[in-house]
């Protein structure tokens, strides 16, 4: 299986600048040059939109310009079935309330009502709403793109489990397992210290494989509090499944395999001050492991040479059968 990693697209033709403009009518040519046009499955992790700056916006034009865009960058590649694009919300397709005190507000009531040993959101946010529904309910945006790609993993998002889980079949050796991390996002002061619900992902880790799962999720491991880290990580461990942690948010392309979870971070589709362009390429096959190349400012790059080759013997080593 190949797959392309992408993430933080932020879609805005209308306030995009010239460098972005020029980044994305380039993304043909570029990985036409590269030769890879071979892709199975298309991972996007997450932001569809900016939201801030396209508050303004009809919400169905910008999901609609956002999923045609992300169908574009899959047709590129070789993907012309919605199916093979695999997707995951972001801090940025969620609403927040218009009033910034009143979104802290219950956020920070939500966060201090989430029950740590359960790994569940409890309690109630406001009058008569509880907190799982009322952050639930934020994912309108989001909901949008999942039916306009006719996308079936997240059918059912405001009743069925927050994390997702596709096991692998007969032809496969691997799982994915979809996350979503940005359920309780929105709150600045808790941007980096996020609560994703142990519980769901728990039950949903139960059901993959024993080769390989490959997680997507907006957000780095290392952005949740740190209890949270702990369970997670501890989940993992006791589970002995291989795990391929793909993510983005950070604008920037980024590698960790801290406590033998291969987190990857691919940069974003926009080309900004302080940000990076960056995609990844993968293949994964039962008998001869994982192989990732990052295109952009390269994972590796990171990097000293020496080093570099052992990073990659390392990933193959790891998910070797």
């Amino acid at each position: 299986m190949k797959f392309l990693h992408i993430s933080d697209i932020h879609f805005n033709p209308k306030d995009d600048g010239l460098a972005t403009r020029d980044l994305r009518e380039k993304f043909s040519k570029y990985v036409q040059e590269k030769n890879i046009t071979d892709i199975d499955e298309v991972f996007f992790t997450g932001d569809f939109r900016h939201a801030l700056k396209q508050i303004d916006q009809p919400e169905d034009e910008v999901a609609q310009n956002a999923v045609d865009f992300l169908r574009y960058i899959a047709s590129c590649v070789g993907v012309t079935d919605d199916q093979n694009i695999h997707i995951v919300p972001g801090n940025h397709d969620l609403s927040r309330e218009v009033n910034t005190d009143t979104n802290n507000k219950i956020l920070k009531t939500i966060y201090k009502n989430y029950d740590r040993d359960d790994g569940r959101f409890s309690g109630y946010a406001r009058k008569n709403e509880s907190s799982l529904n009322y952050l639930r309910n934020r994912f309108g945006f989001f909901e949008k793109c999942t039916m306009l790609l006719k996308n079936q993993i997240w059918e059912g998002f405001k009743k069925e489990p927050i994390h997702r889980i596709v096991p692998s079949s007969n032809s496969s050796a691997y799982s994915i397992l979809y996350l979503n991390t940005a359920i309780a996002s929105g709150y600045d002061k808790f941007k980096h210290k996020l609560l994703i619900g142990t519980d769901d992902f728990e039950k949903a880790l139960k059901q993959t494989s024993r080769d390989l799962v490959i997680v997507l999720a907006h957000n780095r491991l290392s952005h949740l509090i740190s209890d949270e880290q702990d369970i997670i990580k501890n989940i993992i461990k006791d589970n002995k499944t291989p795990v391929l942690w793909l993510c983005g948010d950070a604008h920037k392309a980024q590698y960790d395999n801290s406590y033998n979870i291969t987190c990857i971070t691919a940069g974003c589709m926009i080309q900004q001050n302080g940000t990076e362009a960056s995609f990844n390429v993968g293949q994964f096959t039962k008998y001869t492991g994982l192989v990732i190349d990052a295109q952009g400012e390269s994972i590796f790059d990171l990097l000293d040479l020496e080093k570099c080759s052992e990073e990659k013997k390392k990933l193959i080593d790891e998910y070797r059968d």
